[in-house]
């Protein structure tokens, strides 16, 4: 039975194979709808649901890394960053998968390996890893610090994994929204009593600010200029990064 599944999902992606890319992820679309939910401001995942019907996550990273280098060069440039941002995403689902149930994203790959370091995505004829997509080709091609908000380390104090794909056509303001979300979640960023308590996320981040602006401020002052004020007075500090994987079953 499980073999005829995934025999049906094959069938149903070859059309899509002949015709090149979809631009519009409907595959992925549906695929979020059905696995992510939200809890408060956090998104979560339903691995224990997913677990029983890989074939699906197998079939849509099939769908990308037969994408050859050819035709992702004649994407234009935000369906390249939709691409890379939408396979890291499925990528790191993937790589979780591999070895659930586990605590943390850091357990999702052997202790000879970082999970952001293993080379395991097939991708125009390479073996790349989940920093390679984010630092060689994201940010390295693209250097807009927006993407560091939506690509997804599937941990309670990442930003949100969304809920649909990242689209060409509404890239702007979805990577907008991802920073908004990330900023307004009182559990990952929060002012109390005249201090600013920022995400570990953004240090670990920080030479890319730096680099854009010459320091943090700049970009906060564009989208929380309170936050911004603090920045400037030196009223900040970070929290602590919770690595608990962003599983439905995390209380």
């Amino acid at each position: 039975m499980k073999f005829v599944y995934q025999w049906v999902l094959f069938l149903l992606f070859v059309p899509q194979l002949a015709l090149g890319f979809d631009h519009s992820y409907k595959e992925w679309g549906a695929f979020l709808k059905t696995h992510v939910s939200y809890s408060g401001l956090g998104s979560r995942v339903d691995y224990t649901l997913l677990r029983q019907h890989p074939a699906q996550l197998d079939l849509l990273l099939y769908n990308f890394s037969e994408t050859p280098k050819k035709e992702f060069d004649q994407f234009s440039r935000d369906q390249q960053i939709a691409f890379l941002i939408n396979g890291y995403n499925a990528y790191s689902i993937k790589l979780v998968l591999e070895r659930y149930p586990i605590y943390s994203f850091d357990e999702s790959a052997p202790d000879s390996h970082s999970p952001y370091a293993k080379p395991f995505i097939a991708l125009f004829d390479q073996k790349l890893s989940l920093d390679d997509l984010e630092h060689k080709w994201l940010m390295g091609k693209y250097e807009d610090l927006r993407v560091l908000f939506a690509v997804n380390c599937l941990c309670i104090s990442c930003p949100n994994l969304a809920k649909q794909p990242y689209l060409a056509s509404q890239l702007d303001r979805q990577l907008e929204r991802s920073i908004e979300l990330f900023l307004s979640d009182g559990f990952k960023n929060q002012i109390r009593r005249h201090h600013l308590f920022l995400s570990e996320l953004i240090d670990l981040r920080e030479r890319y600010f730096e680099l854009a602006d010459g320091s943090i401020e700049p970009f906060f002052k564009k989208r929380w200029p309170k936050a911004a004020k603090l920045i400037a007075e030196g009223r900040f500090s970070y929290r602590k990064k919770d690595n608990a994987l962003n599983d439905l079953l995390t209380p």
